[in-house]
């Protein structure tokens, strides 16, 4: 059927712009007057040109994660309090905090406009988690669009505190090391050598502690060049390999392996696996769409293709939990309450106290690691600081001792 582009107001004076179908153009002049639309403006739409405008439009700014939430629970009161989604989607844009939010909600509404559901505008956006537009198609199919916008709210909010957590467990140890290093190239690059000249001065064989900083003083100032080029080589080897899908997958793999990391990564994974699989199976989503839902959150690609593979195993008809146990990755507990919760017919809520005992555990995790690393600052970095110290009074106690 010919499609035509639009604009148009409705009976309050707000104008929008959308895709229409029709036979004619009069065709499609009545089928907007049957939305309680007043047409300005129609004509043929060029294929795919509207949907492309709006993907780019949507594509175009990325609201912050916290501001979608906010909607979306207000588009959801508005639901519940009688008013239409257009309405809705229109007043959310009117007091969106972010242009970028606004113009998601303006896109939407001329993607609602032209036909397409709620969950179909929302997959449009990038912005917009596939969580939430499950939940959202839902939603729609089962008539509880508000308190699907709700849940889909919760669920980004608890994935997003998730994600803090374990950024929080990771970057503060980067920070740490990188400080340290810091600390040890100001002091050989610019401490030790004047120290080094000073007594250089004297002609006085230097204590072999003194020599030590000294030696790896000059050391560092012969090959630090070659040492920066080294180190964005394997920058830029790494960003190669993980360009390739297969070289992705197996850094993915490797980082599941590296002590502390791995172990916090594997935590929030297996957290994240529960919380969004008890989620979208209490709002109504099949388990596998819920599991594919699932591989496409996770940005570590050797947990995504675990998940794609208990997927295919879930499809072919094996049950969840000894899909999960055969494939790896997640924690063992995980599959171990699955299938209590299979057996049970609760799976939904027996992987929501999973879910929940493994963030008490990540939370743990992140404060226990915190609590080691502070001492390790104070270790490492006042170590460092006082074998430079220690070998420079101990030149000079040898010179003036001397003298």
């Amino acid at each position: 059927m010919p499609r035509f582009s639009y604009r148009a107001v409705d009976a309050e004076g707000h104008r929008s712009d959308g895709i229409v179908d029709g036979e004619t153009e009069r065709d499609a002049i009545e089928r907007l007057r049957d939305r309680q639309l007043v047409p300005l403006r129609v004509a043929p739409a060029e294929p795919g040109a509207a949907q492309a405008g709006v993907r780019s439009a949507f594509r175009r700014r990325r609201p912050r994660p916290v501001d979608l939430e906010v909607s979306l629970r207000q588009i959801a009161l508005m639901l519940r309090s009688g008013v239409t989604l257009l309405d809705a989607l229109r007043l959310a844009a009117e007091h969106a905090g972010s242009p970028a939010l606004e113009e998601l909600w303006r896109a939407a509404s001329a993607r609602v406009r032209s036909g397409a559901s709620f969950s179909e505008a929302l997959s449009e956006s990038d912005a917009v988690p596939t969580v939430a537009v499950a939940m959202t198609s839902v939603g729609e199919r089962t008539g509880d669009l508000d308190d699907a916008l709700d849940r889909a709210a919760a669920a980004m909010e608890r994935r997003r505190l998730l994600l803090t957590s374990v950024r929080t467990a990771l970057l503060y140890p980067a920070i740490v090391v990188v400080l340290a290093i810091g600390v040890v190239a100001y002091m050989l690059v610019g401490l030790v050598p004047k120290v080094r000249s000073f007594l250089a001065g004297f002609g006085r064989t230097l204590p072999p502690l003194t020599q030590a900083l000294v030696d790896a003083s000059e050391f560092v100032e012969r090959h630090w060049m070659t040492g920066l080029v080294l180190a964005a080589a394997a920058l830029a080897a790494l960003w190669l390999v993980r360009a390739s899908p297969p070289g992705r997958l197996a850094t993915d793999r490797a980082a599941l392996r590296v002590p502390i990391a791995g172990h916090t990564v594997r935590l929030a994974a297996t957290a994240g696996a529960a919380r969004t699989l008890s989620t979208l199976l209490a709002s109504g989503v099949r388990l596998t769409e819920a599991l594919l839902v699932l591989e496409r959150l996770h940005s570590n690609r050797w947990l995504a293709s675990r998940v794609a593979a208990a997927r295919a195993r879930v499809v072919d008809g094996s049950a969840l939990a000894p899909a999960l146990a055969a494939q790896g990755g997640f924690l063992p507990l995980l599959s171990g309450m699955a299938a209590i919760g299979e057996s049970s017919g609760a799976l939904d809520t027996v992987l929501d106290r999973t879910a929940a005992f493994h963030e008490a555990r990540l939370e743990s995790h992140v404060k226990r690691l915190g609590s080691l690393i502070e001492p390790a600052i104070v270790i490492v970095v006042g170590g460092i600081v006082g074998f430079v110290y220690l070998a420079c009074f101990m030149a000079i106690y040898a010179v003036a001792g001397r003298s």
